[in-house]
């Protein structure tokens, strides 16, 4: 059963890693950011969007869980009744199609 549980401080530790490296790679990709200066932007932009961590009022920082095992990360911000997903980083891919080799996914963590 998948299941969301709130994040703790060392899961957020994970999470944080993963989600810089990530970002930062996007940037570069996208053309907006050069490799040097990617990780530091990155390491900036998470720092003014989640001031106090997991704890950052308005967020919502959540661990997936299938079973025991911890399979992903989601995160989110909403005032009121109105959410915006930011994230969902999983470690575990599902193969939908067969032009896809597992060769070239990794998890990332």
């Amino acid at each position: 059963m998948i299941t969301l549980v709130l994040m703790n401080s060392d899961e957020y530790q994970k999470y944080i890693s993963s989600a810089i490296k990530s970002y930062a790679e996007e940037k570069v990709l996208a053309g907006n950011w050069n490799q040097e200066e990617s990780i530091s932007k990155a390491e900036a932009e998470y720092k003014r969007l989640l001031p106090n961590g997991e704890k950052t009022e308005s967020n919502f920082l959540y661990t997936i869980l299938d079973e025991a095992k911890t399979i992903g990360f989601f995160s989110s911000y909403g005032i009121l009744s109105v959410c915006f997903l930011h994230t969902i980083l999983i470690g575990v891919l599902m193969f939908i199609s067969q032009s896809i080799s597992p060769q070239r996914l990794t998890p990332f963590f």
